[in-house]
């Protein structure tokens, strides 16, 4: 009896392990793809785009680097009620638009709303992009604490360029989500040094999520 379990255990793990390889291998195929296709990409937004990745650097974050992999375009986005920066998949390729009232505009406010959506291309890009709960989120806060963290590194007068530019219901979001930032400053004031700001990520992150779960077009978007 023990010996035929062991058999059909082994058999079930086989099957397994061959459908993770299977899937990882079609995966690295269809990413092979995206990069390896040619590429519609804007000049300008590209400058934002490489403004995005050194400021990473200079900050220490190590991501992906997704440059190659990108068609990037101004697009009309919210005259029809879009969002300033918008990240899609279309097929079997990814697509960054950037609403076209930036263009022209300086790297630092371009960059403010690319951000966010180059992350979720990172997030694609690694297999973490998910739009079911509680992934997407994750996705979702994690965005908009890089989001937030970079506009931080602004002069205040960048970072009001960026907070103020609309009165839409987008640009609310980010003021809120960015004012949490300063709350978890003073939530972590009686922390030192990487103790600081292990408190600071942590409650930051906290925050966020709590305001993201009570917005009512992410939990259309993460189907609570």
């Amino acid at each position: 009896m023990n010996k035929y379990f062991l058999i059909i255990i082994g058999l079930i793990l086989i099957g397994t392990i061959s459908f993770i390889l299977i899937q990882n291998s079609q995966r690295s195929s269809a990413l092979d793809n995206i990069c390896s296709s040619n590429h519609v990409q804007d000049p300008e937004l590209m400058k934002s785009v490489d403004f995005i990745y050194e400021k990473f650097k200079s900050m220490g974050f190590n991501f992906t680097d997704v440059r190659g992999c990108v068609n990037i375009q101004y697009q009309d986005l919210k005259s029809k009620g879009g969002p300033f920066a918008k990240f899609r998949l279309a097929e079997g390729l990814i697509y960054l638009e950037v609403d076209s009232n930036l263009k022209g505009k300086n790297n630092s406010l371009i960059s403010a709303f690319l951000v966010h959506e180059i992350i979720h291309v990172i997030q694609f890009m690694d297999n973490k992009l998910d739009s079911r709960y509680p992934q997407c989120i994750d996705n979702e806060v994690e965005a908009f604490f890089h989001q937030i963290y970079f506009i931080s590194t602004y002069t205040q007068d960048q970072a009001n360029e960026a907070l103020y530019l609309n009165t839409d219901a987008e640009s609310q979001i980010l003021k809120s989500v960015y004012s949490t930032l300063e709350i978890s400053k003073k939530a972590c004031s009686g922390s030192n040094g990487s103790e600081y700001n292990q408190c600071i990520n942590k409650n930051l992150k906290d925050n966020l999520r709590s305001k993201i779960l009570s917005m009512e077009n992410y939990q259309k978007q993460c189907k609570l």
